[in-house]
């Protein structure tokens, strides 16, 4: 399956692949990846999906396969891959806010550049495949780019708490760099110590790299396709652009300043939401995982069971947002079906749409991440003329195989 794809890419695909041709009757199938990896089960079939992520004991529960993936990026153990028991306090806690300012928007920035280093070097396939980690040339890269990503958010971190310190009752925003360091002095502002307790203060970088990576890479690759997507589609940019001269301004020079008084107005953009809405269902970020038990098996479309012990849950996005079992035309590009009745043949089917997942172990960062995307596509939609330039980039970079 996978010399049929793209030489870099995602093994998901592969899964995707032979779902369509091979189980979509189920809409769920086991793929045992022994002795390079686990045994899988991929699940495409929304009804599976929602028993996975919201009704079922292993809605909160991940495998332990995502550490491995998530080492290099953030470190160690951080919000994404900790157990149900871990994660619960620590969840309540970022809910209350996302905004890191950590200068990153201001030039070069030693945080940022690390960042978008160790997401070049990064392997996603060796989930699936231990082999792609004999790479130490990697090792060393991952290692350094660590140290400075550590380093640079370590001084921001001390600098906060010394702030802090000084003055508990301060009334700065809710940051996540300030909601790690209320919640390490909640059980006493009368007597904080001097400093972050070591191990606190890591288990805090960790935190905070993960929301870096998350907020940046997501973020910018869910831009580049919502613009490529509206580039193809001139209707659909005549219909955002007319919607912001309408809600907004007719003059875009005034978006900024206009955005900044009434922010609401970020969220009074419907047809630019679904916009946002079908390219997310086109280019999904990310899967989801889940990990199995004895006591839980998954019910197929067709009303087969599958125990899910000894199993690495995985919800393949990729099909499921363009299945045609689920979705009409389904690789067209059509906003309005995220604005169509419930009776109409557009409308999408009951938890097919899974770009921020559901239950409680959903994305905790979807609202703030709809209203930049708003905000962006508002501050450049009617700024800039887009088109794609692949057949020149594919002329200056020739390589063999299927791109």
């Amino acid at each position: 399956m996978m010399d049929a794809l793209p030489k870099d890419a995602h093994y998901e695909l592969a899964f995707g692949d032979i779902c369509r041709q091979y189980f979509s009757t189920d809409g769920v199938f086991y793929i045992d990846l022994w002795p390079l990896s686990e045994l899988y089960l991929a699940v495409i079939s929304p009804t599976a999906a929602i028993q996975a992520t919201q009704t079922s004991g292993i809605s909160c529960e991940r495998p332990r396969l995502l550490e491995r993936f998530f080492k290099p990026i953030t470190g160690g153990p951080n919000l994404f891959d900790l157990s149900e028991k871990k994660w619960r306090p620590w969840r309540a806690v970022f809910n209350k806010g996302f905004n890191t300012t950590l200068g990153a928007q201001t030039g070069s920035n030693v945080l940022a550049d690390s960042m978008l280093s160790q997401i070049r070097w990064h392997q996603p396939n060796a989930e699936v495949n231990p082999l792609e980690y004999l790479n130490f040339p990697r090792w060393y890269v991952h290692w350094r780019n660590g140290r400075h990503m550590d380093d640079c958010i370590g001084k921001e971190l001390d600098k906060r708490y010394r702030e802090y310190r000084a003055n508990p009752e301060s009334t700065r925003a809710k940051a996540v760099i300030d909601l790690v360091i209320q919640a390490y002095t909640s059980h006493d502002k009368e007597r904080l110590p001097e400093k972050l307790d070591p191990m606190f203060r890591l288990f805090a970088i960790r935190q905070i790299r993960l929301f870096f990576f998350a907020g940046h890479d997501s973020m910018s690759s869910t831009m580049c396709y919502i613009i490529h997507l509206l580039s193809t589609n001139p209707s659909s940019l005549a219909y955002l652009r007319e919607e912001h001269d309408r809600v907004l301004s007719p003059n875009h020079s005034d978006t900024a300043s206009l955005l900044s008084s009434k922010p609401q107005l970020a969220k009074s953009l419907p047809y630019t939401q679904a916009v946002i809405k079908e390219s997310l269902r086109l280019f999904t970020p990310a899967a989801a995982t889940r990990a199995g038990n004895s006591s839980v098996s998954l019910t197929s479309d067709a009303g087969t069971s599958f125990p899910t012990e000894d199993a690495i849950i995985l919800i393949v996005h990729v099909e499921l947002h363009r299945s045609p079992k689920y979705w009409p035309r389904p690789d067209e590009f059509i906003p309005e079906r995220w604005l169509v009745s419930p009776d109409h043949e557009l409308y999408p089917p009951k938890g097919a749409w899974r770009a921020f997942e559901h239950g409680p172990r959903n994305c905790i960062g979807q609202d703030l991440v709809m209203v930049q995307l708003s905000v962006l596509l508002a501050m450049v939609a009617r700024e800039f003329e887009f088109r794609d330039c692949y057949e020149e980039w594919d002329s200056l970079n020739f390589r063999k195989g299927t791109k």
